[in-house]
This record gives structure tokens, sequence and C-alpha cells, in this order.
């Protein structure tokens, strides 16, 4: 019987806190944004969103410059592998 009294305790007891904590839970906000506000974020994001553009445009085109960089590199050491042996057989 000691048992289920003890045992009741703890429960009334953490009923109790959690009854006491509830006040210390946060709170739902609610928040009204004006249409002026959100037209300037609005705006905001689509000019972030042009700037992501132009960005990864930009990233493209220097991607394809070091392709294009990389291939002139093992042209030019081919040829200067070649004149390097042209001028050893001399």
């Amino acid at each position: 019987m000691k048992n289920i009294t003890n045992s009741n305790r703890w429960r009334l007891g953490l009923l109790a806190l959690g009854c006491a904590a509830g006040p210390l839970l946060p709170q739902p906000l609610s928040a009204e944004v004006s249409d002026a506000d959100f037209k300037a974020l609005r705006e905001l994001v689509q000019q972030l969103n042009d700037q992501v553009q132009a960005l990864r445009q930009t990233n493209q085109l220097v991607q394809q410059q070091h392709v294009q960089d990389v291939q002139q590199l093992q042209e030019l050491q081919a040829k200067l592998a070649e004149t390097q042996q042209t001028a050893a057989e001399k």
C-alpha cells in the first residue's frame, strides 16, 4: 500500500510541476506585417535572387575559362617537351 501511495504522490507532484511550468514555455506569437514591409521584403528577395543568378553565370564563365586554361597549359607543356627533346637531340 505504501508503494501505491508513493507512486501517486510522484504522479501528483509531476502533474503539479507540469502545470506550474506551463506558463514558462514559449507562447505562440502572432505578428502583423504591413503591405509596405511585405513589398520591401519581396523586392529585397528579388534583388538577392538576381544577384545569385549573376553569380551563377559568372561562376559558369570562370569554370569554362578554367577548362580552356588547363587545355592550353597541357598544349604548352607538350610543345615544351617536344622542344626540349629536339634540343637534346642536337
